[in-house]
């Protein structure tokens, strides 16, 4: 029966229960996903006792009133442990098979099993028809010579249904037309397939210069094909919009692996001579690093090329070369991001940084430098500087009578307003000597990290931006071998069963390339499985007796490797 008929305010179970109640047979359509087939609320909907096709077949079957199962596309009859107790005699009904390849045959054998219950009984001696039909017995099959013509029209009109019934299941069973949803943003094709019956499945993002911002450039399934409701159409998206970084006052090198780290390029370099200035180092970039552009974009630089030494004469003369001289500048209280920027405007470099415990002080706060502020120096040399840490915020340990004290995280700098914020970790000895990593944590943001953004078998930088610093102020045993005290840079070399960790004596660069033939030494971390994801890449340490364990979580990935003070 067609249940859009019903009357509103009636109770749609018993209409379906009256009219059931007045049929001959009842014909069972059974596909392959009849079984399986789920409501909107994601739920089987043969477990729903309010199902029109489980209403109607059951009240069938409760009157014994014939049902034959038609099996089309292929479909099987389902076993009794898969039906609800209302339906189990359903298993127990032969079933006609309808096939594209038997077609003919298979549509005569349905109508042959329909004919016996084609009744047109004779009314006696002109009484009239019971108004209310009541199911009847197995009536004898007519002979084709009785009512031909009646037999024919309701055979034939059986035939139609069941061939509009089949037709629509086989070629168009639950199917949909994948609409086409380039160009969309992402809730925009969300909603489009939402509309479609269809869901969104995995997304991933690829430069694509030409295309918006935030757009799908990409569909798994192609705009017009016809699939299954509920099939999950994967996107391809277009990144967003990305900061350019400032990169004046950097060097090339520098600046080249800050716009790679935003999915930038670099684009025309300009050489413009300024005295004083190291050469290669930026001193213009374009578009400025106050605007958000496509990834992708080409970002033109101006470096500086540094003027030649003057040369003069003596006396005598003889020429010698009178080498450049500057003035160490102050930058004490200062952040060591400002510091940096200021030293290579000046013309020196930044030489060894490390941290020290400050109270009261910000983290990332310059707190002494050398040389001192006000000496004159040769262009190029190195200011050392020390910038304050947060205290241990950690008591020691319980179990660990050596007075291990450890800092999980800090924010390094002002720069905390990235999307990989900076952060550093600490672990001191109960000698006062101390461990110090500065980092910068990245979110997984809904992305596969493992195997997939950091691939397998490769090096990593173990974070993001700048390259990951290790600063000792203690001889260490790292997982055996020899570090000495230092400022050094790790990096990581991922696999499923193990990490390599690499401890590189190259120090200050940005976080790739990374620096060959720089290895301090390389050992082996182990891997281990976290109960939950970690959605920030997080560097700590755990301290056990005199060791100093460092741990690497992300996603759901622990790594570690075992720091001990050497003696």
């Amino acid at each position: 029966m067609d249940v859009s008929t019903i009357q509103p305010g009636l109770d749609f179970r018993k209409v379906i229960d009256q009219n059931v109640a007045t049929c001959g047979v009842l014909l069972a359509i059974i596909g392959v996903n009849w079984i399986d087939a789920k409501n909107e609320a994601g739920e089987r909907r043969l477990e729903d006792p309010a199902d029109f096709v489980r209403l109607e077949t059951a009240s069938a079957l409760k009157r014994d009133i014939p049902v034959i199962p038609v099996l089309v596309r292929s479909a099987r009859m389902p076993g009794l442990q898969a039906l609800p107790e209302d339906l189990k005699e359903l298993a127990y009904r032969n079933a006609v098979e309808i096939t594209f390849a038997r077609w003919n045959y298979d549509v005569q054998r349905l109508i042959d099993a329909l004919r016996p219950f084609v009744d047109t009984p004779a009314k006696k001696n002109g009484e009239p028809p019971n108004p209310k039909p009541q199911p009847a017995p197995f009536p004898e099959p007519l002979p084709s010579s009785r009512h031909p013509l009646l037999l024919k029209l309701v055979i034939g009109l059986l035939s139609l249904l069941i061939l509009t019934a089949v037709v629509r299941y086989i070629v168009s069973p639950s199917g949909v037309m994948v609409p086409d949803v380039s160009g969309s943003t992402l809730p925009a094709a969300t909603t489009k397939l939402e509309a479609s019956g269809l869901a969104v499945g995995t997304t991933s993002t690829r430069v694509d210069p030409a295309a918006e911002a935030n757009t799908v450039i990409a569909q798994s399934t192609a705009a017009g094909v016809t699939v299954s409701k509920r099939t999950k159409i994967d996107l391809v998206l277009s990144p967003p919009l990305v900061e350019v970084p400032n990169v004046v006052g950097k060097s090339l090198d520098f600046a080249q692996g800050a716009l790679q780290e935003r999915q930038l390029r670099v684009g025309e370099i300009q050489k413009e001579p300024r005295q004083g200035a190291a050469n290669n180092t930026v001193l213009r970039e374009l578009p400025s690093s106050d605007k958000s552009v496509k990834p992708g974009t080409k970002i033109d630089l101006v470096v500086a090329e540094e003027v030649p030494n003057q040369v003069q004469s003596t006396p005598s003369n003889q020429k010698h070369i009178v080498r450049a001289t500057v003035k160490v500048p102050n930058v004490i209280g200062k952040t060591s991001a400002q510091a940096r920027t200021e030293l290579q405007e000046t013309g020196l470099s930044v030489g060894n940084t490390t941290g020290q415990a400050q109270h009261g002080v910000a983290p990332g706060t310059v707190v002494t430098q050398s040389p001192a502020a006000g000496q004159e120096v040769q262009k190029g040399s190195p200011v050392d500087f020390t910038v304050a840490e947060s205290p241990p915020v950690k008591k020691p340990a319980a179990g660990s009578p050596q007075g291990v004290t450890v800092t999980v995280a800090s924010t390094r700098d002002e720069n905390s307003n990235r999307p990989s914020p900076p952060a550093t970790a600490q672990c001191r000895f109960a000698d006062g000597r101390s461990i110090n990593m500065a980092y910068s944590s990245s979110p997984t943001r809904g992305r596969k990290i493992f195997g997939s953004l950091v691939p397998y078998g490769q090096v990593w930088r173990a974070g993001a931006n700048e390259a990951t610093s290790f600063v000792t102020t203690a001889n260490l045993l790292v997982e055996g071998k020899d570090v000495p005290a230092g400022h050094y840079t790790i990096f990581a070399i991922p696999n499923p069963d193990k990490w390599t960790l690499i401890i590189s004596k190259k120090t200050g660069e940005w976080g790739i390339p990374y620096p060959e033939g720089d290895d301090l030494l390389r050992v082996d971390m182990r891997i281990s499985q976290l109960p939950s994801q970690v959605e920030n890449f997080t560097i700590s340490f755990d301290p056990a007796g005199r060791n100093c364990n460092m741990r690497i979580d992300w996603e759901n990935t622990r790594a570690s490797a075992e720091f001990a003070e050497k003696k």
